[in-house]
């Protein structure tokens, strides 16, 4: 089955955005705590109900 991607569209234009995160540390250490993820996940989650 295909999966239908939502297309907006406004008056002369059609668009479909994607976005792609990267983040960059200092030092090759683990920054990204299972605390710091759970805050990372629900901040990006109330990002993109809006």
């Amino acid at each position: 089955m295909i999966k239908k991607q939502a297309i907006n569209t406004l008056y002369h234009s059609v668009y479909n955005i994607h976005y792609h995160l990267v983040l960059v540390i200092k030092y090759r250490r683990r920054c990204i705590t299972p605390e710091v993820a759970a805050y990372l996940e629900s901040q990006y989650r109330r990002l993109l109900e809006t």
